[in-house]
Parts: C-alpha cells; sequence; structure tokens
C-alpha cells in the first residue's frame, strides 16, 4: 500500500473541503431549479403537468364577456374588470358606432379598468344601464353615463377601495377622494357620496332605488332588453 506524507495528507483534505462546499452549493441551486419548475408545473401546467418542450404557453381565458345587443344599440359586458377589458370594450365600440350605450353587469374589478371605461363612455357619450348587478369597479364605470338606467331587478354596489400590492404608493383614501370629484361632476348628490365609501372592502353598501334616485344616481328604472323600445332602454322616469 502507498503511503501518504502528512503534508500530501493535509492537501488533500483541503482539496476535499474546497470541493464538498462547491457540490453543496451546485446541489443548493439544482434543488431551487427543480422546485421552481414544480411549481410552474402547478401554476401553468395544472394537473396534466408542464406543457411538452416546444409547446406554446396556455392562453388564460378573459373572466369577462363582450356581445352586442338590442340590434347594435347596446354592448353588453359581463364578468370581473380586468386588465385590457377597456381597449376590448373600446375596440368593440369603434366595430359599432351605432352603440348608444354599454350595459354593465359586473361584480367589480381593477379600478384602474373601472377608471377607463368609465372616460371612454364619457368620451363617446355613451348611456350607461344595467340588468343584474354592478358593484365596486363596476359602479365607478356605471356613473359615467351621461343616462344612467336600472334594470327591473338590478342593483348597484359601493364600498372601499383596497389594495393587493405591498407597494405603499397607493394611497386609498386618496384614490376615494380623487373618484368622488369625479361623481360629483356626474350630478351625484353629497348626501349620496357621504355614504359611498362607508362600507368596509369586504362588505357592500346596496342602496335601495328610493336613495339611488334621491341621489342622481339613476335617472330611470325598470331596463329590459326586451322591451323593444326606440333605443332608449324603456323604463320608467
Amino acid at each position: 500500500m502507498t503511503e501518504l506524507s502528512p503534508a500530501s495528507a493535509r492537501a488533500g483534505y483541503a482539496w476535499y473541503r474546497r470541493h464538498r462546499e462547491i457540490a453543496a452549493v451546485a446541489g443548493l441551486l439544482l434543488a431551487g431549479a427543480l422546485a421552481l419548475v414544480g411549481f410552474r408545473a402547478c401554476v401553468v401546467g395544472g394537473a396534466g403537468g408542464p406543457p411538452a418542450v416546444g409547446d406554446a404557453a396556455p392562453t388564460v381565458p378573459a373572466r369577462y364577456a363582450l356581445s352586442v345587443a338590442g340590434g347594435g344599440k347596446w354592448i353588453h359586458l359581463r364578468g370581473e374588470l380586468e386588465a385590457g377589458v377597456t381597449r376590448a370594450v373600446a375596440a368593440l365600440l369603434d366595430a359599432n358606432p351605432q352603440a348608444r350605450g354599454i350595459i354593465l353587469d359586473s361584480g367589480g374589478g381593477q379600478i384602474y379598468e373601472g377608471r377607463g371605461l368609465a372616460r371612454v363612455i364619457r368620451e363617446r357619450g355613451l348611456a350607461t344601464y344595467t340588468l343584474l348587478e354592478c358593484a365596486s369597479a363596476c359602479a365607478t364605470a356605471f356613473l359615467a353615463g351621461r343616462e344612467r338606467v336600472l334594470g327591473r331587478a338590478a342593483k348597484l354596489g359601493f364600498h372601499q377601495y383596497q389594495s393587493h400590492t405591498v407597494i405603499p404608493a397607493f394611497d386609498i383614501k386618496e384614490e376615494q377622494d380623487k373618484d368622488r370629484r369625479l361623481f360629483e361632476a356626474q350630478g351625484i348628490a353629497a348626501e349620496f357620496l357621504d355614504n359611498i365609501f362607508a362600507a368596509r372592502p369586504e362588505d357592500m353598501w346596496w342602496p335601495t332605488v328610493e336613495e339611488l334616485r334621491a341621489g342622481g344616481v339613476v335617472h330611470r328604472t325598470g331596463f329590459s332588453l326586451g322591451d323593444g323600445d326606440d333605443g332608449d332602454g324603456g323604463g320608467e322616469k
């Protein structure tokens, strides 16, 4: 058997320790990479696993639907106000310039999309309608209508804004005050606006039809797609 000198033994041990640390770091990096791949498989691939190499990334379906109603008199938006909905509504309006109003049936979504829709509605002089429910960010868009009409069984919901980001740049009170000024410009009564942000983010204030009328929020009620009127949506003053 070949014997090692003490100097050779110390050098070999030092080499072992140095490369052991390198191997440990490499192992951690590999484990992290495998964990990331597994996480991506859960998020993107779903129950069927990650997509095969060379496959196109799956498309996430929109959580809203757009259609043309009343023979082209209205644009109908149903679902969540997610990123891109304002752009999609504007494109549909461009393709249907005869549309005079938009029906909003949404439980809310991103406040910036609600504001974007409000801007499009004001710029194009559209009337706003709701058949079922228009709440939170959807109500921001609804209040921008030159005429605001409530469906026979519809309701409007309001509450405080909330932020899902840890970035402290989003001042909720400042954002609410900004929209309150816009609502005032739309003719909403001060007494109504005093309550518009009273409900907590997890709650909702559903004003009665009488409160909506008194607050200048709705001009007419009783709207239905089956009215078959002159295009203003029917209903009662």
